[in-house]
């Protein structure tokens, strides 16, 4: 892991989150596991974190049910489209 990795566990909500390398495994399991975004997977409230900055790469980790916030407008694939122009 880099030191410039960001980190985004989401669930209702997403926070973003920087890990460091130097800690073990497990703190910093323990700090993704008391990040409080909630229990959906809402995938758009991660892209809307990060809407106006550039990554080399995204990786998501999810059990591929992703979805977008239902009150919302605009759904994951329009959120992930708006990123990637």
């Amino acid at each position: 892991m880099s030191e410039e990795t960001v980190v985004i566990p989401f669930g209702q909500h997403a926070k973003k989150m920087y890990l460091s390398p130097n800690d073990s495994i497990f703190t910093n399991m323990d700090k993704l596991a008391n990040s409080n975004v909630g229990y959906a997977t809402l995938l758009d409230q991660a892209f809307k974190l990060i809407m106006n900055e550039e990554f080399d790469r995204i990786i998501v980790f999810s059990d591929f049910q992703t979805y977008s916030h239902p009150m919302a407008i605009n759904d994951k694939n329009y959120t992930f489209e708006k990123y990637n122009s």
